[in-house]
């Protein structure tokens, strides 16, 4: 932005060289046209503004802006940086889930591992009896 602002003013300084001045608002008016579409928004502002603004007010909004929008790019680089090693990082495969539980589940049952095929329903505390045996 800088540069192209530089090109701008060295532009105009040669027309005043050769006795065809060009008034700020003029100058600002050039500097605007030869903007980019990613730069319509503060375009539009500089060419309402009333007054004009100068050339180097123009210039230095127009650097303003080139600055947010470079800090606005980096932070959302980094952010899909982050985003992209922490999704890539982190990935689980799930595909086989459901049959390394089914799978899983059916070899706790046969092992005879927890309370057994009843369901925490059998013989209990006092044999399946109900009453604690004597003797």
């Amino acid at each position: 932005m800088a540069a192209y602002c530089q090109e701008v003013k060295v532009l105009c300084d040669q027309l005043a060289n050769v006795d065809a001045p060009l008034t700020d608002a003029r100058m600002v008016q050039q500097l605007i046209t030869g903007l980019n579409e990613q730069y319509e928004g503060i375009a539009m502002l500089l060419s309402n503004l009333q007054p004009m603004p100068t050339f180097h007010e123009a210039r230095s909004k127009l650097m303003r802006e080139y600055d947010r929008k470079a800090s606005m790019s980096l932070h959302a680089s980094q952010n899909e940086g982050t985003t992209l090693h922490a999704s890539t990082s982190h990935k689980v495969d799930n595909s086989n889930l459901r049959s390394d539980n089914r799978t899983a589940a059916n070899s706790h049952a046969e092992r005879g591992c927890g309370r057994g095929r009843s369901r925490g329903r059998g013989r209990g505390r006092y044999g399946g009896h109900g009453s604690p045996s004597r003797g």
